[in-house]
């Protein structure tokens, strides 16, 4: 690789030169570490087969493998709190190969529980997974430093919070979501191309209480029409 375009990927920030090879097998990760949510519907109609099972004991596949993330979704947060991101990764990794590896115990006894108990442990070592994964939504630089842009953004976004959280934690949905001119990007992960002004407003509601978020700062009153 020309020694140009590596110190050019160096200055950019997005794929350090030096660590092309880790970066790459982490990105790798992600699609592995997907497969896993897409098997189940695989393994139901398999499992009814094999052990002619009732619909509401397949169903159990799904509520087996989703309790995982349910009860280690907090514990893997505090955990990488304390130590940190990567003991966190580690662990999930660990219970991963493990659930994978108690397949064969589960196939060699037929038994349908030990195979439930398997995806339980997949899904609690995916749980660490997705949340160490959640740190590479902000793109460090090849020191592992973010830059001041993106601090001062997470900054903001912490007042903000601090200040308008009773509105968005323990709430619901109102009976409408909001309104305003500005239309919403359609589709999974579109852009949204048109920003968002004060003239567009969001609903929600805790107890008896209603809460409007306009999306903007109102340089005149706010007329709400609902």
């Amino acid at each position: 690789m020309p020694k140009a375009l590596l110190q050019e990927r160096e200055i950019i920030g997005f794929i350090p030169a030096k660590s092309l090879l880790s970066f790459s097998l982490v990105t790798m990760l992600f699609l592995i570490w997907g497969i896993p949510n897409n098997m189940n519907d695989i393994l139901i109609k398999q499992f009814m087969k094999s052990f002619e099972l009732t619909r509401f004991q397949a169903g159990l596949i799904q509520s087996a493998f989703y309790m995982g993330y349910f009860f280690l979704a907090v514990p893997s947060g505090l955990i990488m709190k304390r130590y940190s991101y990567k003991v966190g990764l580690i662990i999930g990794l660990l219970l991963f190969a493990v659930g994978c590896f108690m397949f064969w115990p589960a196939a060699l006894a037929g038994r349908y529980e030990l195979f439930l108990f398997a995806l339980f442990i997949i899904a609690s070592g995916l749980t660490f997974l997705e949340t160490g994964a959640n740190i590479f939504n902000i793109g460090p630089k090849s020191d592992g430093t973010i830059t001041d842009e993106e601090t001062q953004v997470l900054l903001g976004t912490g007042k903000w919070i601090n200040v308008n959280g009773g509105a968005i934690y323990s709430t619901r949905p109102w009976k409408i979501y909001g309104e305003g001119p500005t239309k919403s990007a359609s589709g999974q992960f579109a852009d949204q191309k048109e920003p968002f002004n004060w003239h567009d407003v969001r609903f929600t509601t805790k107890g008896d209480t209603l809460y409007v978020i306009a999306l903007g700062l109102p340089d005149k009153a706010l007329n709400i029409k609902a």
